[in-house]
């Protein structure tokens, strides 16, 4: 398909167009997010677009990950992505070592995981972001001690 009512993109900040839609004498050919230059001659701002829909989107990493424990006792939270697609799910990662996932890997479906009967010790702890469409990186780590 072929552009051809908007002669002027001075007042477009952002357009979504599909993938193969001719803007200005510019194709987008391969999917993800690009940037067209209108023509110099117009002065107008370049438009940005992207291919996916935003539903079709893996989510980002959750973020604002905390963990507090009282005794045994343990509540741990955080924030969904702000990047990528919606979150339906989260995956949480404890392990006795920086990176290290070797004690539990725990489907959660909301912000928030709250446990008891926690042995003593230095746990670090991530949660990644999972849809449809796939799992995010993990957040960043916290460390967890545990009296």
């Amino acid at each position: 398909p072929i552009i051809t009512n908007l002669t002027d993109f001075t007042y477009f900040a952002s357009l979504s167009l599909p993938q193969g839609v001719r803007a200005e004498g510019y194709t987008l050919y391969n999917p993800g997010t690009g940037i067209v230059n209108p023509r110099a001659d117009q002065g107008a701002i370049p438009l940005v677009f992207q291919t996916t829909a935003p539903g079709s989107l893996a989510p980002g990493a959750p973020v604002n990950l905390a963990a507090t424990s009282f005794g045994g006792n343990i509540t741990i939270t955080w924030d969904p992505p702000t990047s990528g697609g919606t979150a339906d799910s989260y995956i949480l990662e404890a392990g006795s070592a920086p990176g290290a996932a070797n004690l539990a890997t725990l489907p959660v479906l909301n912000t928030l995981y709250v446990t008891s009967g926690v042995p003593a010790g230095t746990f670090y702890l991530r949660v990644r972001s999972v849809n449809g469409v796939g799992t995010s990186p993990a957040s960043a780590e916290v460390q967890l001690v545990v009296h």
